[in-house]
């Protein structure tokens, strides 16, 4: 019997193997908009102790000095906040660019293994047709005299 042998084998390993990097590739951005998120709350709950504490200063005695470094450490962690805010948007907009990336790999990858279940099913079907046609012969032959003819008494 003949062996089902696919043609696009060396095109799927290809893309088998492209797919697989652009996955990786995917879960990498996946961590890091996950360590942006990370870094994002940080600096937010940094933000929300840094006012907690300006307020309760102001609730006591006026140091006008304590006020300006509050103020300042109030601007610098704002701009932190802002910065993180903005790596966070280029870190989704990655996860984004990668999904995409990565789906069209597995699209790819998807439509060989299609072709390859249709060209391993026609296979199946030339390979029962042959052992049919095989089956026919010998009835026949088994039913045609040594030697001799039909018509023959």
């Amino acid at each position: 019997m003949k062996q089902f042998k696919f043609p696009l084998a060396s095109v799927a390993v290809v893309r088998e193997a492209r797919e697989a990097l652009r996955r990786e590739v995917f879960a990498g951005t996946l961590r890091q908009a996950a360590s942006a998120e990370q870094a994002l709350a940080n600096v937010s709950s940094e933000r929300s102790a840094l006012a907690a504490a300006l307020g309760e200063s102001r609730a006591g005695t006026f140091r006008p000095i304590t006020q300006v470094a509050g103020l300042e450490a109030q601007r610098v962690v704002e701009q932190r906040e802002r910065e993180a805010g903005t790596l966070l948007q280029k870190a989704r907009q990655a996860v984004d660019v990668a999904r995409e990336d990565w789906l069209g790999a597995r699209r790819g990858v998807r439509l060989l293994e299609q072709l390859k279940v249709r060209a391993r099913g026609r296979h199946q079907i030339e390979l029962l047709r042959a052992e049919q046609r095989e089956q026919d012969d010998r009835r026949s032959g088994a039913l045609w005299p040594a030697g001799g003819t039909l018509s023959e008494p």
